[in-house]
């Protein structure tokens, strides 16, 4: 009798702990699928303007500004401004007004890149969308 009780006792905490795992197991993927929600991918480009341009993929939470998308990717400094932040330098490569060289962004609209709206620090990226950094001289 105690002997069938115990196995009783150990078939109850077993069947309890494969419940509990696949608890997890569907909590897990019930974040995952969350996560996806919260997350937008955008496609970001670095134009150099030296012939060297890099393109990459970049998740980040929704919400987050197209300076939190480049600061992902790159090594960003910036300076603020009244008007917001304005970025000084990409992955050591400076803003340089002697030659009138800066970095400006743009977004993909339409079949066209657009001059950015806003300061980069303001502008909230939107899944799917493509947005290019390129350290070219202003026309302003």
């Amino acid at each position: 009798m105690l002997v069938a009780m115990s196995f009783i006792a150990i078939l109850v905490a077993l069947g309890g702990f494969i419940y509990s795992y696949q608890s997890i197991i569907s909590l897990s993927e019930r974040i995952n699928e969350i996560e996806k929600l919260l997350l937008v991918k955008v496609e970001l480009t670095i134009d150099y303007g030296n012939g060297t341009v890099k393109a990459c993929s970049v998740n980040v939470k929704s919400g987050a500004s197209l300076l939190d998308a480049l600061s992902c990717v790159a090594d960003v400094e910036t300076q603020k401004f009244d008007f917001g932040l304005m970025v000084q330098s990409i992955n050591g490569v400076k803003n340089n007004p002697g030659t009138s060289k800066f970095w400006v962004w743009y977004v993909w609209k339409e079949g066209n890149w657009s001059l950015g709206p806003v300061g980069a620090d303001q502008y909230l990226v939107k899944n799917g969308e493509k947005y290019k950094w390129a350290y070219e001289r202003f026309k302003g």
